[in-house]
Parts: structure tokens; sequence; C-alpha cells
């Protein structure tokens, strides 16, 4: 449906220059509609996961490390529920010229089926100690080490990014170049790439090390690009945070989900298997996550064939209705 507005040309500087009837409408074009089919295998896909770890190891990040160590266990337990999960484990520090701590190199493996790879993260991280360059960086390092090792990235897997520093992002490299550089990894495919950081900017905890600001800082707009999360370095919580993100990767990787093109107006959105309308929200069988722009099942019960799809209809939200 149409909406019209009706508005007054006013002022004689306006008014004179309006060339028509000071009474004027305005036709405000319906939303652009997407009606598209989805193959219910292509939501579920596969549960490849590799992780790398960025850790700061300056001279500052001694308590901050201790607490990594002290909620690893927690962490990969979390992972562990996601049974369908095939994850690996990376570890670099944000020291540009170091060597990977943990995964990268050739037989050095550390992943889902190693029923000790908990305690060769914790020496790892032991490792990688408090004599780091205090220029810390995590762009170039993260770069630098996924394309010298490529063999740690799977084509087909999501790469998560976490980072504990108390510094800001002191590379050369921006933040466009740097997203760009990560889609060149997963072959285009932003909706793969997750970020997690354990960050101190100062607007949100008392400076450890150089003092940043959130808004406007690198990590800031690298969230605004790709899909994750910050999380306070200082937060008396941060071990637990710590310890349930391994469950929360774990969802995000194998919640089956369906990644929209374009952003809706959420209240527009409807599901269809066949003819009928498959309830949504709290209740239903799917909730649209923005922060994912994605459609997430909780239940596929609805469709049980092996080669079902649904209709996913919704308005564009093109900042006008």
């Amino acid at each position: 449906m149409k909406k019209y507005f009706y508005s007054l040309c006013v002022g004689s500087l306006i008014l004179a220059g309006c060339n028509r009837p000071s009474d004027f409408l305005y036709v405000v074009p319906d939303a652009r509609h997407v009606d598209a089919q989805y193959k219910l295998k292509e939501m579920t896909g596969n549960a490849n996961l590799d992780i790398l770890w960025v850790i700061d190891n300056s001279g500052s990040m001694q308590p901050h490390q201790q607490t990594v160590i002290a909620n690893t266990d927690k962490f990969i337990d979390g992972l562990v529920q996601g049974s369908t999960l095939r994850w690996r484990i990376g570890m670099i520090s944000t020291t540009v010229y170091d060597a990977p701590y943990l995964g990268m190199a050739p037989g050095d493996l550390a992943d889902y089926s190693m029923p000790d790879v908990n305690l060769r993260f914790k020496s790892a991280v032991q490792r990688l100690g408090l004599n780091g360059d205090v220029t810390e960086e995590t762009y170039e390092p993260v770069v630098n080490t996924l394309t010298k090792y490529p063999g740690f990235l799977r084509p087909d897997a999501w790469l998560a990014i976490i980072l504990v520093s108390d510094a800001p992002e002191q590379s050369g490299m921006t933040t466009d170049l740097f997203v760009q550089n990560l889609m060149r990894f997963k072959n285009g495919k932003k909706d793969k790439v997750l970020f997690y950081g354990f960050l101190n900017p100062t607007d949100w905890c008392l400076a450890t090390d150089d003092p940043f600001s959130w808004l406007g800082s690198k990590f800031e707009m690298l969230l605004r690009q790709i899909s994750g999360s910050a999380f306070k370095l200082c937060d008396p919580l941060f071990g637990n945070n710590l310890a349930n993100l391994g469950a929360n990767l774990a969802s995000v990787v194998v919640t089956p989900r369906m990644v929209l093109k374009d952003r809706p107006i959420p209240a527009t959105i409807r599901v269809f298997h066949g003819a009928q309308e498959v309830p949504g929200g709290k209740n239903g069988y799917w909730i649209y996550r923005s922060d994912w722009n994605a459609i997430v099942f909780n239940d596929l019960s609805f469709a049980p064939g092996n080669d079902e799809s649904v209709r996913i209809v919704y308005d564009i939200e093109d900042g006008i209705h």
C-alpha cells in the first residue's frame, strides 16, 4: 500500500522557488519485497569451526592471561557440548614477529579429537609470556599467520577470531583492508567470519596500557562489518564470559539459520512450508536475529523430509518505511 503525505512550501524564499501549488503531494513507494525459496539442507550446512586466538603478550597482561588459563576447561567444554562441532584452535600473540604458539604449523594440530587439547592450550598461553612487543597488533599478525599457514583454514569452515588485549589495535593496516583479507581467506563469505574481543577501552575500564576509546576504535569499526561481540576486559565476570564463549560459538555454528541478503523490516517477516505458515517468535519454530541478519530455526520438525524447502517473505528496510 502506498503512503501519501501532504506538505507545504513555507517561507518566502522557499515559496518563491517552489513553482508549484503550496499544497503538494508526496507519494512514498511501496517497500521492496522479497519472496524466496530456501533449501533446509542449506541452513544446516556443516559444523566446522576454525578458532584463532590472539592473546596480548605485553607486560600488563599477566592477570588476564591467568584468567584465560583458569577458564580454558570450561571454554573447551562449551565447544564439546555442540557434539556435531568439528573445531580446531590456533594461537598467536600481538607481537607481529612471533611465530604461532599453537595449532598452525604442520604436525601441531589442536582440535576436537584430542583429549589433551585443553592442557596444550594452557601450556601455549604460559609460553606466550609477557615479553612481547610494546606495539600490540592484531590485524597484521592475523593476516600474516593465515597467509603463511593456509592449511589451518578449512574452505567450508567458520572462522572465529578471539582477541584478549588491553591495548588498541596498533598495526598499520586499516579495518577495511583487514576485512578484505578475511573475505579473501573465506572466499568472499563474510557471514562465515566472527570476531570476539575482550578489550579495555577507557570508556569501559581504567587504562592498563595505551588508552583508547571504544567509539571510533578499529575494533568498533570491525564489529560494524562482521558479526561478533566485544566484552569488557575489566568486567568481574570476564572469566565467566570467556568460559561461556565456547558454548556460544557452538550455538552460532550448529544452529540452523538462513542469512538474508537484505536487511528486513522484522514485523513483515513470514515463513512458509508449502502452503502452511510456520509460526515464529518465542514459542514458534524460528526467530529473526538482527545481529546475524538471519532467520534462526530452533526446531525443524515441521519439515521431516530430506529435501525440504521453506519460503521466506519480507519487506526490505530502506530507511523510508
